[in-house]
């Protein structure tokens, strides 16, 4: 029976661990086991954590500015002070494919008709989808968005072109987008209207709405919550003109 007992001791007996590494006097490791003994892993792990882990900077905020009545009185008279300088008014010098505009939407109406030549197949678009004539064989670029100009809709259609003709000069806002692109026209008659909307090919890049804003008014654009950038924009096409002195 004694023989079953030590045999029983044996069999229950734990294993012994193989011993830890000595550690270094005064290592966080060893520091921390003699004040606590038994927590050896912890310490070892927590000593190596990387510091940068441990001390992370808390998180930084950014410092939006109001958009408040000083804000956009700035933001406006940067637009126009811009626009000024940028894209004066110029004389009237109508082209064929002026002519060719003309004869879709009058000049003298308050609709405005575009024309896009691409080798002689030619692409058009209108301010309300409507025309006075149609020219057969032409493409008629539908106008989804109200508000938007009829060089507007050809210049997100087709992008970067040579020449656009329309049937009368343009307004200044989209003037100044024909500018940017590169797109001749027969002129721009400087003025503002307060029904317009943005081209997606200035709005959806940075460098392009900097050019047509200006660098001043983009620092106020770019200062405001995001929320209040939207407003801005729609200050320019709805509420720009009620800042004109």
């Amino acid at each position: 029976m004694d023989r079953d007992i030590a045999r029983r001791h044996e069999t229950a007996a734990p294993q012994r661990v193989p011993a830890e590494p000595a550690a270094a006097e005064g290592t966080p490791r060893t520091v921390f086991a003699a004040a606590v003994p038994g927590v050896v892993r912890v310490a070892e792990a927590l000593a190596e954590l990387p510091v940068r882990r441990m001390l992370r900077a808390p998180s930084q905020r950014v410092a939006y500015q109001p958009w408040d009545d000083a804000r956009k009185n700035a933001f406006a008279a940067a637009v126009l002070q811009h626009l000024a300088g940028a894209c004066p008014a110029t004389d009237d010098a109508p082209a064929a494919l002026d002519q060719t505009a003309m004869g879709i939407v009058a000049e003298n109406s308050l609709n405005c008709a575009a024309v896009h030549d691409a080798g002689g197949r030619l692409s058009y678009a209108t301010n309300t989808n409507g025309a006075d004539a149609r020219p057969d064989g032409a493409e008629q670029i539908a106008n989804n968005v109200q508000g938007t100009h009829a060089e507007m809709v050809l210049l997100d259609q087709f992008g970067a072109q040579p020449y656009f003709g329309i049937s009368k000069r343009c307004c200044l806002l989209c003037a100044n987008a024909l500018r940017i692109a590169g797109v001749g026209s027969r002129g721009n008659r400087g003025d503002l209207f307060d029904a317009w909307k943005f081209p997606t090919y200035i709005i959806a890049d940075n460098a392009r709405l900097t050019s047509f804003l200006g660098a001043d008014a983009m620092a106020v654009y770019n200062a405001v919550k995001p929320e209040d950038r939207l407003a801005a924009l729609r200050l320019v096409e709805t509420n720009l003109k009620q800042y004109q002195r």
